[in-house]
């Protein structure tokens, strides 16, 4: 209508099958030290008379290691999502993306004193697009972005 793409949604009977996993460990201890793992991965497949679901997302994953000590964290992550090509009638699939995350929080005052907390998302700066974004063929996500924060509490 007007020029512009017009969709009905509507319910079906549809299967889902899918997972998700956790897992967080202490690597290691050393001095004042810990250092720790964690890893998350989720995957849906999802379908309705035997056709693709739109907007499903990817296999995707989040992968880090941090170290903490009683003056503050240190972390970098690993942010993945694989390439979608299981799409629906009208949809474009996405290219996978890796993107590495970083942050250092830093408590200089003590555990209950204010926090400073500098983060580099997307470090590598790549063209990420969430497969579930309407938007995803007009706005990638952010390209490589700084933050630094302070947290109090009062």
């Amino acid at each position: 209508i007007d020029d512009l793409p017009v969709f009905v949604f509507t319910s079906a009977d549809a299967q889902f099958r899918g997972f998700e996993a956790v897992a967080d460990a202490e690597v290691a201890r050393i001095g004042g030290v810990d250092l720790h793992a964690d890893a998350a991965i989720d995957y849906v497949r999802a379908s309705a008379a035997g056709s693709d679901l739109p907007r499903i997302p990817p296999l995707s994953g989040l992968f880090g290691l941090e170290a903490r000590a009683a003056l503050g964290e240190a972390r970098i992550e690993v942010e993945y999502a694989a390439r979608q090509n299981r799409v629906a009638a009208f949809e474009r699939a996405t290219d996978a993306y890796a993107m590495i995350n970083a942050h250092v929080s830093l408590r200089p005052f003590g555990e209950d004193r204010p926090t400073v907390r500098i983060a580099i998302d997307n470090l590598n700066d790549v063209e990420a697009r969430q497969h579930t974004s309407f938007l995803k063929d007009l706005a990638p996500l952010p390209g490589r972005k700084f933050k630094i924060s302070v947290d109090g509490m009062f």
